[in-house]
């Protein structure tokens, strides 16, 4: 069962990549709806160069409490930061299964605790969020189950240490 729905939203999510990152027609974008902890997000899916389950993590020393550790992507160590402390969140008890790697050719690892599915969203159903909501947060997609919008690139430089400027998002 798992393995049908895994299969089904690789399906969907690389079927995004053949689409038009937008639609002039229909002004569409493409997201990922995730879960951070217990709280509905979503991830633009042109940030992302890909999306990871039950990788393994190992636990390095660090002052930084965001890092969980190192895994393996397409062949290369990569650093995986845990979202939910990177966004205020209350950190899940277990470990995430799910890691979005950042786009580029030294991808991050962000974990999140649910993968939820594939969206299509109108651009009017998109609203734009003030700097003040939170620096990872670049809008929200309004519906049923609002979703604020994790900004990848502004993710990848915090972690980086470098400095976000109000127009990167």
């Amino acid at each position: 069962m798992t393995a049908m729905i895994i299969e089904r939203l690789r399906a969907e999510f690389d079927g995004g990549f053949a689409l038009p990152p937008r639609s002039v027609e229909n002004d569409v974008e493409a997201f990922l709806a995730i879960r951070v902890g217990d709280r509905p997000y979503a991830v633009s899916i042109l940030e992302l160069g890909g999306i990871a389950v039950d990788q393994r993590i190992t636990p390095v020393p660090s002052s930084e409490r965001a890092l969980l550790g190192l895994s393996a992507a397409r062949g290369q160590a990569i650093a995986v930061f845990d979202w939910a402390t990177m966004l205020g969140e209350a950190r899940p008890a277990a470990m995430p299964r799910w890691l979005a790697l950042s786009a580029g050719v030294e991808p991050v690892g962000f974990a999140f605790t649910q993968l939820d599915g594939y969206l299509r969203v109108h651009s009017s159903a998109i609203a734009q969020v003030t700097r003040t909501t939170g620096a990872l947060i670049g809008g929200v997609i309004r519906g049923d189950e609002h979703r604020p919008i994790i900004q990848v690139k502004t993710a990848v430089a915090v972690v980086r240490g470098a400095e976000v400027q109000d127009g990167e998002r």
